[in-house]
């Protein structure tokens, strides 16, 4: 927390108490933690449906055409990526 309280302090000043959206692109510590914690808890946990227009082949399973489709998007972000997948750590982003 002090490291992101340090790049506000810096970049937006100690007394202004909104952030504004062009104010973002100087924020980068406080981008990687709101990306770090989407990561780790995404917004929709499943995706919408989507259905499949021909025949394919999915991790060696045959999707026949007009499957409907719906894809854990939480288990997606925790598809082991790295050693600390599961770790809070805005560095990773």
């Amino acid at each position: 927390m002090r490291k992101v309280q340090q790049e506000l302090n810096f970049h937006i000043g100690k007394h202004r108490l909104l952030v504004t959206e062009s104010d973002t692109k100087n924020l980068v510590y406080l981008q990687s933690i709101i990306k770090e914690t989407l990561h780790l808890y995404p917004a929709i946990p499943l995706s919408g449906i989507h259905k499949t227009t021909e025949d394919c082949t999915i991790n060696g399973f045959l999707v026949s055409a007009g499957t409907w489709l719906i894809f854990n998007l939480q288990k997606i972000h925790c598809d082991p990526l790295g050693k600390t997948l599961l770790n809070f750590d805005p560095k990773d982003l």
